[in-house]
């Protein structure tokens, strides 16, 4: 969460140098707007995944509108629609392949970002740059059981709305976006570029992963006997994989039954253990742009 205090502070100061005094007098004339599109790739970045080259990289678009205060400073405004995916059964961990969570999730963002050029950008074609801002987005995570898609907000997987629970998680959040990127102009009025922006959210659930194992017969009966399923996997992905039986059968003794019926490890999946950790999720954005000068 400090990180994103920092960047959130980064992206503030960029976007107020955006429009100095002078902008309006002697950079008047040089001043355009611009509109573009993006296309690009997605990375989330969290419990159920913390590798760059793995599976659950999804595709992500986007239209932009730009305003060049002068040579080297620019303010933009962007919509971003991507999806974001995790699964503990791609991890190299094997305890968290026995935990076996996984998520997908939409996420649409609207961004506020102000961009500072290292050369001339009206006379130069290459021009490399930075950027840093702030984001608004939706997400909601939804998991597969028994082949169908299950919301997971609205079950409280961790106990979230009960009493003596956290409060159930807001499913819009704020990110602090830090990047760099590369434009080239092709022609006075085309612009093309390519650029990496990593976003550090302001939640710990874009994969409904992030506290301790609650007392499954709280979910039970307060939430629903769905979410007590979907709290621990840990028996399904035993019972698909003899070497994750054998490994919970010699550390934790096998797996338990508790007075509700629900299956859980001793020392690593009962209540009270810890189901994630407590750091913000995040997630990368590469992606090229195009854009065509409009004034």
């Amino acid at each position: 969460m400090n990180g994103l205090k920092i960047w959130l502070f980064i992206g503030v100061i960029a976007c107020s140098i955006v429009l100095p005094k002078n902008a309006y007098t002697q950079n008047a004339q040089k001043a355009i707007l611009e509109i573009g599109g993006t296309v690009g790739l997605s990375k989330y970045f969290g419990d159920l995944n913390q590798r760059l080259f793995s599976p659950g990289i999804h595709s992500a678009w986007g239209i932009f509108l730009r305003y060049n205060a002068n040579k080297h400073l620019a303010l933009r405004t962007s919509l971003l629609y991507t999806r974001l995916q995790g699964n503990d059964a791609h991890s190299r961990n094997i305890e968290d392949r026995i935990r076996n969570l996984s998520f997908t999730t939409v996420l649409p963002e609207l961004s506020l970002t102000g961009e500072v050029y290292l050369t001339d950008r009206y006379n130069r074609k290459l021009s490399p740059y930075l950027q840093a801002g702030i984001g608004v987005f939706y997400f909601n995570p939804t998991t597969k059981y028994k082949g169908a898609n299950v919301q997971l907000q609205p079950l409280g997987t961790e106990g979230q709305g009960i009493e003596g629970y956290p409060s159930r998680y807001s499913r819009t959040a704020i990110a602090g976006i830090i990047g760099a990127g590369v434009s080239y102009n092709i022609s006075p009025k085309i612009n093309l570029a390519f650029e990496i922006a990593y976003r550090f959210t302001s939640t710990n659930y874009l994969d409904d992963v992030g506290g301790v194992y609650p007392n499954r017969g709280d979910l039970h009966e307060h939430n629903e006997p769905l979410a007590a399923f979907l709290t621990d996997r840990s028996q399904e992905a035993a019972l698909k994989d003899q070497a994750l039986m054998q490994y919970i059968e010699e550390n934790y003794g096998g797996i338990s039954v508790d007075e509700n019926g629900y299956p859980y490890i001793p020392g690593l999946t009962d209540e009270g253990n810890f189901r994630g950790n407590n750091r913000s999720d995040q997630f990368l954005i590469v992606s090229f742009a195009i854009s065509y000068t409009i004034k």
